[in-house]
């Protein structure tokens, strides 16, 4: 008889975006300090990869003016790799030069998207779309030709909150074309919370066949309360180098998207874990305090559930 859980893999890779797709959620500004505290206590927690910052103008969000101050005040252990958001060469620039003087970021983020809305709406670019593309691409080369791992997105690739349906054949070209650029990884992305457990499967497998043996990452948005069933039929689909976002407290949202809310929480995700017996290292009361903290600062609910009824009894 097989086991409800022999489909699943013995671990998960989680990836932290909190500190960076997070904290642009919140309007109040936070100081630094309290954002290299909670960076910190992530680390403290076990997490090894962390999305941290945002190289973009802050006239586009204020809250990432203090990116370089940030890279700077964290703890850098050998052991976790830091990634920042890029959407065009000035933030390259940026990126290359603190890296000179701290060592990291080590990971560089392109935002590139099935329907032209999320960066129309963000004033990210007016474009379109195959002419944003070639820019993303030059990114992702000149990144690669500086030492930078990359990891480029395609944003609403399971739909649109303005544009609507997305054909999965313009995901799957997207993503060939950045992959020829040098990505590093490829970032499939349901960043306004679209997605359905049968949407993921029918993707991922399309995924799975055309880049078999690249790294992947999943990026999911809990707008409907699908992210944790998009995650566990994703688990179970057997795909090499799998790497998860998530984000303490579940906070997030894509910025001026209708209907955009957090990412899947960082907590819940653990907690479902280590019930399945999924190892992912990660101190699931180190995430906890990070996201009672961040609630303390900013006096915010965040949406976790976890967050608000404890770990379950084997995790305390």
């Amino acid at each position: 008889m097989i086991s409800a859980v022999d489909w699943l893999p013995s671990k998960l890779k989680i990836r932290e975006v909190g500190p960076r797709e997070g904290f642009q959620s919140i309007s109040t500004l936070l100081p630094t300090e309290v954002k290299i505290r909670i960076i910190d206590k992530l680390v403290e927690a076990g997490l090894t990869e962390i999305n941290i910052v945002s190289f973009v103008s802050s006239s586009v969000n204020p809250q990432v003016a203090d990116s370089e101050n940030v890279i700077r005040g964290i703890r850098k252990p050998e052991t976790v790799v830091y990634s920042a958001l890029v959407l065009n060469p000035k933030g390259l620039e940026r990126a290359e030069k603190i890296r000179r003087e701290t060592g990291c970021p080590h990971e560089i983020i392109f935002l590139m998207s099935a329907s032209e809305a999320p960066y129309r709406v963000n004033g990210i670019s007016n474009k379109p779309l195959n002419e944003y593309l070639k820019d993303v691409g030059d990114l992702i080369a000149r990144a690669r030709s500086l030492g930078f791992k990359t990891n480029p997105f395609v944003s609403a690739a399971f739909g649109c909150s303005i544009d609507g349906p997305v054909d999965k054949s313009k995901v799957l070209d997207i993503a060939r074309r950045l992959v020829e650029s040098g990505a590093d990884r490829l970032s499939i992305s349901d960043s306004t919370g679209q997605a359905t457990p049968d949407k993921v499967v029918e993707m991922y497998s399309l995924v799975k066949s055309e880049f078999d043996g690249l790294p992947i990452n999943a990026h999911f948005h809990d707008a409907r309360g699908f992210g944790i069933a998009n995650i566990l039929v994703l688990m179970g689909m057997g795909i090499k180098c799998l790497t998860v976002d998530s984000s303490f407290g579940g906070l997030g949202g894509v910025p001026a998207m209708p209907g955009a809310v957090g990412n899947i929480a960082t907590e819940d995700l653990v907690s479902m874990c280590d019930g399945m017996g999924v190892e992912t290292n990660v101190d699931i009361r180190k995430v906890i305090e990070a996201a009672e903290m961040a609630e303390t600062i900013y006096g915010r609910v965040c949406p976790s559930r976890v967050l608000r009824v404890g770990p379950a009894i084997w995790q305390r």
